[in-house]
């Protein structure tokens, strides 16, 4: 007993955390009695926030633009063949590419958090190919009817948007990539990266 009124001693000295203890003490006459004591719960949940553009994992998706011509010139090559059409050439069907799902264009995204409303944004510079370039507002943008997270901006020149709302929120939709240029541009391989971001305060 002497070693247990020392160690609480002690552990009062030092400032222990002690659980809540009441007493009640009656008269033997007295019918009924209670005692209560108290006990705190916490649960601490972290905050998550997760994007997805394209393919989950590592890999990073591309969509490719294919810039057809028209007319005799629709099938290429053409080699060394007789033409008497308008110049410049009149520009054909462009076709979409991608490796995310079925090669048309189109991306599959998601946005999870636990955390709220999220601010999503793209950024990146023009597409170039040598010293030739086109803007990033020239790649337009449109989300599938019903989707629930609509990209931000109609096109590449991004604007910053509010997705979500209190509480949980988990987003997802599919944006379907376009490029439509008023006239056939310099020739290349134009190439960027833009790079989404959803964020919190």
């Amino acid at each position: 007993m002497k070693h247990l009124a020392a160690f609480l001693a002690l552990s009062l000295l030092a400032g222990a955390a002690l659980a809540e203890s009441r007493i009640t003490a009656v008269p033997s006459t007295t019918t009924s009695l209670s005692a209560t004591a108290r006990l705190n719960f916490a649960v601490n949940v972290p905050r998550v926030l997760y994007l997805r553009v394209g393919d989950a994992g590592a890999t990073i998706n591309t969509v490719n633009f294919n810039v057809g011509l028209s007319g005799s010139l629709a099938t290429l090559p053409v080699s060394d063949q007789v033409f008497s059409g308008a110049l410049p050439p009149a520009l054909g069907t462009i076709t979409a590419t991608d490796n995310n799902g079925a090669s048309d264009g189109q991306v599959a995204v998601q946005l999870w958090t636990n955390n709220g409303t999220a601010n999503l944004t793209c950024s990146g510079a023009a597409l170039t190919a040598g010293a030739a370039t086109i803007p990033l507002s020239d790649i337009t943008v449109t989300s599938t009817v019903g989707g629930t997270l609509g990209h931000p901006g109609a096109n590449l020149g991004c604007t910053a948007a509010a997705r979500g709302s209190a509480g949980v929120n988990n987003l997802a939709d599919v944006w379907t990539f376009g490029y439509a240029p008023s006239a056939l541009p310099v020739a290349g391989s134009y190439t960027t990266q833009v790079t989404y971001t959803a964020s919190q305060p």
